[in-house]
């Protein structure tokens, strides 16, 4: 995997009274942020270590260029599918600002001399820049390595001991990089061909859980579902609602009460042959279209996803609007699964996983301005 200096642009700190609020809005508003002089340049290509503390927790990456021909080659490895008006959302984004203002996070089987370097980079070089952010509870600080021998080292370790990266974060941006770049590099040869990356070895990700809230029952009677759903799951009441403790099995919260589901053996055996058997394509196939007759969840807009570190508050604070709505939890997808499913090819359905840590928009960007003029 080659990655790539660049000239990155980062906030003034000085002027950021709501650093919650400005990171909230600069990705619509980056433009106006830019002009308004709330960026600064950095004079010189570098790759950053970027380093991200929240309480006692630390994920430590760095965060480079990659040439897009890698995404188009295969060997930055997707696992989802993209939706299509998100995508279209990210082109219209990247056109209006011409800049990244949001790495796509990478990650990669641990390396101990890549661990090994950033962690004697961040014990011994200074402090390029840092904003915290009180409002998160998150510090995020960058050191730079720009001295051609440094930058060599570091590439060297890249290109000779990672192949390939998985997406974690960022599917939609990537595929909109390379559409634009298909586009447009016949006649703009630079336009859109470097893809702003965070990467972060495995061992400093961790994947949550990623839940749904539907609306209603899509039209189909709850007597109906409940008797459909006794045909492809075990269907126990639990007394307090609760986050499933293992693979295979679900919970489900409909009119207030919580149940918890277990696929029959006869649905997990029916599976066998896809290698990786994850729940949430269990989900989409077995119950939501199968039962509810959805066909097509990544244009679904009666279905809301809830990210895992929102916790049951965040399924209630959904299911509260609506009476006739269910929910549905799900337990993590393993990173050996994650792994698995991309070495292979094979696509998970929208929003399975959610990765940490998390990135920012606007702390770090790629402003390609005047590759376009």
């Amino acid at each position: 995997m080659q990655i790539l200096p660049f000239k990155a642009v980062y906030p003034n700190y000085d002027y950021l009274s709501s650093p919650a609020s400005f990171f909230a809005t600069v990705k619509e508003e980056y433009d106006d942020y830019y002009r308004s002089g709330f960026f600064l340049s950095h004079s010189q290509k570098a790759i950053y270590v970027y380093q991200i503390t929240r309480g006692e927790q630390c994920s430590t990456g760095i965060i480079a260029g990659v040439h897009i021909s890698e995404y188009l080659n295969h060997n930055l490895k997707r696992h989802e599918d993209t939706i299509a008006d998100k995508e279209q959302k990210q082109i219209q984004l990247l056109l209006k600002r011409k800049a990244s203002v949001k790495p796509v996070l990478l990650t990669y089987p641990t390396v101990e001399e890549i661990d090994d370097f950033l962690s004697d980079w961040v014990a011994t070089q200074p402090v390029f820049f840092e904003i915290p952010i009180p409002e998160k509870q998150e510090v995020h600080r960058f050191w730079t390595i720009e001295n051609e021998a440094d930058v060599a080292r570091i590439q060297q370790l890249f290109d000779q001991q990672v192949a390939c990266t998985y997406i974690a974060d960022g599917h939609h941006r990537s595929s909109a990089m390379a559409t634009l770049y298909h586009k447009l590099h016949n006649r703009r040869p630079q336009a859109f061909e470097l893809l702003l990356c965070a990467l972060f070895p495995a061992s400093q990700i961790k994947i949550w859980d990623y839940n749904r809230v539907l609306d209603d029952l899509n039209g189909v009677s709850p007597t109906r579902f409940m008797a459909g759903l006794s045909t492809v799951a075990d269907i126990l009441p639990r007394s307090a609602p609760f986050k499933p403790e293992r693979v295979h099995q679900l919970a489900m919260c409909i009119h207030r009460e919580w149940y918890e589901l277990n696929w029959k053996p006869a649905v997990l055996e029916a599976y066998q042959t896809k290698g990786v058997i994850l729940d949430v394509q269990l989900l989409d196939e077995k119950i939501l279209r199968d039962l509810l007759g959805i066909a097509d969840v990544r244009r679904e807009p009666g279905i809301t996803y809830i990210e895992g570190p929102q916790g049951l508050e965040g399924i209630r604070r959904k299911l509260v609007h609506s009476d006739n709505g269910v929910a549905f939890c799900l337990y993590p997808v393993a990173f050996g699964d994650f792994v698995q499913m991309a070495e292979s090819d094979q696509i998970m359905p929208p929003k399975s996983t959610w990765f940490e840590p998390r990135l920012v928009n606007g702390i770090l960007a790629y402003d390609f301005h005047h590759e376009l003029q």
